[in-house]
């Protein structure tokens, strides 16, 4: 919803790369997809006033809804953030089908290092040149006025924001989150204390 918002006045790139890069970079594409969604850490954008003109936003969402989402899981979602898609106990996960996310929910290992991808924006202290502006996606709606202002986002876009909106579970969808949110309590428990807002800032050396 974000990325789309944005993309009527701004160029945005959607980028699924696991750890950020001490300096911003430009970008690349994934092995299997068309669109670039990987920083290239290999060329380092060195102008200054492009990198002050360019704002890296991390949205991030609890793992009891994240991984219900239809494009938040398979094989093509796994390789874009990080994971080994050749990785055995991955392959088994590989189906979008609600018995496997079920059954990845009662797996007690967090093969997907949600938790991992998580830290390395939110804590991470190799920014060197740019902040990370880290957005509670729970709570994206009802602080959009608030962001949009913080960021010097174009006000007229909030005349283009889609309404907010839940859907019906199934039985075993249900019980699916239920599992998720035990899995992943402590790091809910985190996402919870931090605020809708949260600016992890360029540690300078």
């Amino acid at each position: 919803m974000l990325c789309k918002l944005l993309a009527r006045k701004y160029t945005v790139f959607h980028i699924h790369s696991r750890y950020p890069p001490k300096m911003l970079t430009t970008i690349r594409r994934t092995k299997l997809s068309r669109e670039p969604e990987w920083f290239n850490y290999k060329k380092v954008i060195r102008n200054k006033k492009i990198v002050d003109n360019i704002t890296v936003i991390y949205l991030y969402r609890k793992p009891s809804s994240s991984l219900l989402s239809h494009d938040g899981w398979g094989m093509y979602h796994f390789n874009n953030i990080g994971l080994n898609i050749n990785d055995v106990r991955l392959r088994k996960y590989f189906s979008k089908s609600e018995d496997t996310r079920l059954k990845y929910s009662l797996e007690k290992n967090d093969i997907l290092g949600l938790r991992n991808f998580f830290e390395n924006y939110v804590f991470c202290r190799t920014n060197m040149n740019y902040d990370i502006v880290c957005l509670k996606y729970e709570t994206l709606w009802d602080n959009l006025e608030e962001i949009f202002e913080k960021l010097d986002i174009s006000k007229d876009l909030l005349d283009h924001i889609p309404k907010k909106y839940s859907k019906e579970r199934s039985a075993k969808q249900l019980k699916t989150i239920e599992n998720l949110k035990v899995k992943y309590k402590d790091l809910e428990d985190i996402m919870d204390k931090l605020p809708p807002i949260f600016i992890n800032h360029r540690h300078r050396r």
